[in-house]
């Protein structure tokens, strides 16, 4: 049974005596003695209370037994090592905790109520949301800089928005010859003017401290006195995974973050293709109908849109791998768009 209070002297005693027999015995006591450690950092950290105590404190000590032979008195203390051990344990069982929890929706009824029943209706609901995409406006206003947004909004309809943060700002750097920083600040803006589009169609529930995991989320909660409980809920939907620091440092008010700045203009103003997706997201009505119905007879999917802009021509997202094939991609673009 573990002490209420950590022995620094006897468990270092515990681990050189394991170090010297590998005795699992003599690990499994040595384990016993910092618990009390593992207790109290995760007491701390209020983020994991969506996870069972004992779970968490399980994951710890497995951890701990794997990473404790790597521990050098010579380097610090074993206080210190634990701590640090355990805090890692922790961020990583939670990151994993809500990488499964997104994946599954509880099903209620207003989800039963809008499950597509067939193909054609699921084909024309993807219209609409390609539609509504569609409709980005930015606030920028630099050519260089909207045409890398088009550019990009098109690839991640097309990837069906699969790339990460760090991989799309990349390739704008590769494609446009964007600067590291410029690129994630363009990804942000047009990713966050992207969600405001369809946050109408979002039920967000209340967010709690705890909900907000890493330093994105966490930095987010200085903003919680400012906001109600409704706009705090939009905040922390549109800013996932996007820099906290577009808020002030970024030239966006939190006002504008949520509700989008007033000097925004349409990156696809009248392009066919818009009417084109536009005409079959609304020739079928029913489908954002709160009803459950199923065809009698199977329905034709109508044929994907295809996007061609005239402005900036979309390409993979990885290109560019090759140097000559990045060197062909910027002459095509520099006859394309005048860079400012």
């Amino acid at each position: 049974m573990a002490e209420h209070y950590f022995d620094e002297q006897r468990a270092f005693d515990l681990f050189l005596e394991w170090k010297k027999t590998s005795d699992l015995r003599t690990l499994e006591a040595l384990l016993q003695a910092v618990q009390p450690v593992v207790a109290g950092v995760i007491s701390a950290k209020p983020s994991t209370a969506c996870i069972p105590h004992r779970e968490l404190q399980a994951d710890c000590l497995e951890r701990l037994s794997r990473v404790l032979a790597k521990y050098d008195p010579c380097r610090g203390r074993l206080f210190t090592y634990v701590t640090r051990a355990t805090e890692s344990a922790m961020v990583d069982a939670t990151r994993l905790h809500f990488k499964f929890a997104n994946r599954h929706v509880a099903l209620d009824d207003f989800l039963l109520a809008t499950l597509g029943t067939n193909g054609a209706e699921h084909a024309h609901a993807l219209a609409d949301i390609r539609w509504r995409v569609m409709q980005v406006r930015s606030a920028s206003t630099c050519p260089h800089e909207r045409a890398a947004q088009r550019w990009l909004v098109v690839n991640l309809l097309e990837s069906g928005f699969v790339f990460r943060r760090h991989e799309a700002a990349d390739s704008m750097s590769v494609v446009f010859g964007l600067g590291p920083r410029q690129a994630r600040r363009l990804y942000d803006g047009t990713i966050l003017a992207i969600r405001r589009l369809l946050l109408p169609d979002r039920r967000l529930k209340p967010v709690t401290r705890w909900q907000l995991v890493g330093t994105r989320g966490m930095a987010l909660w200085q903003y919680r006195s400012e906001l109600t409980t409704e706009e705090f809920s939009k905040l922390v939907f549109l800013m996932k995974n996007l820099a906290p620091a577009i808020i002030g440092a970024g030239g966006l008010s939190l006002s504008e973050v949520i509700y989008g700045p007033k000097a925004e203009t349409a990156l696809f103003p009248d392009k066919p293709e818009v009417k084109s997706a536009k005409s079959m997201a609304t020739s079928s009505p029913t489908v954002f109908a709160l009803e459950n119905r199923r065809s009698p007879t199977p329905s034709v999917i109508p044929e994907k849109p295809r996007i061609d802009l005239s402005a900036s021509t979309p390409v993979p997202l990885l290109a560019g791998s090759s140097q000559a094939q990045f060197g062909a991609n910027l002459r095509d673009l520099e006859r394309t768009h005048k860079r400012p």
